[in-house]
């Protein structure tokens, strides 16, 4: 048989055997402990009259909500379907600018090549400036005679020729580096002050013509 009793704490109705009458369990409304006591079967509440008012106002407000959301679901398929129909257009007009940006992209790298070779070629110019006024003979100071190497002649083959002190001129090879010029065999790297050159002892080589 069922029986009914209110719990000690929050007094909210609690179900049971009445077989299990005296038993402590746990309220299921408040979570506290509570003894079982025996009363009659639970009679069911009466029907308040304003149940089928309160009854009528969660359908509307229900009916309300699923006609809401109808409605937003046929606008969003309206402005899906909107969208679908300008996919073509926008996909074109993606692809003009594509080929815009390419085309620009190839100009600039013409133009940047273009610069850079321009650059390239002035740097050459000047080089080949400098070069032109290094070119000619030089020799060494009356205090530095006794040394083995005598003149060196700068030509603008890139040749150089070494004279030697009671031997023969040897012809040597000479290039830019920087601001020092590199002759190969004996001279090795020569620096450029004024109008002679430095050899890597400090010796001056003046220049004769």
């Amino acid at each position: 048989m069922i029986a009914k009793c209110p719990c000690q704490h929050c007094g909210n109705p609690i179900e049971f055997e009445a077989e299990h009458t005296g038993a402590v369990v746990t309220c299921p409304h408040c979570g506290k402990e509570t003894a079982l006591g025996f009363t009659k079967p639970a009679q069911p509440a009466p029907i308040k009259t304003s149940q089928p008012k309160a009854s009528g106002g969660r359908f509307a407000i229900y009916a309300a909500g699923v006609t809401f959301l109808l409605a937003v679901s046929i606008a969003g398929n309206a402005f899906l379907w909107k969208q679908a129909s300008q996919v073509p257009g926008l996909q074109s007009q993606i692809t003009g600018l594509q080929s815009q940006i390419t085309g620009l992209n190839q100009q600039l790298a013409e133009k940047h090549q273009a610069l850079i070779t321009a650059l390239q070629s002035n740097v050459a110019q000047d080089q080949k400036g400098i070069e032109a006024t290094i070119c000619g003979v030089y020799e060494f100071q009356e205090s530095y005679m006794n040394a083995a190497v005598s003149s060196v002649d700068i030509r603008s083959d890139y040749t150089a020729l070494v004279a030697f002190h009671g031997g023969p001129a040897r012809r040597e090879t000479w290039k830019m580096e920087g601001d020092k010029i590199s002759v190969s065999g004996h001279l090795g790297t020569l620096s450029i002050e004024g109008d002679d050159l430095i050899d890597s002892k400090g010796n001056r080589w003046l220049r004769t013509r």
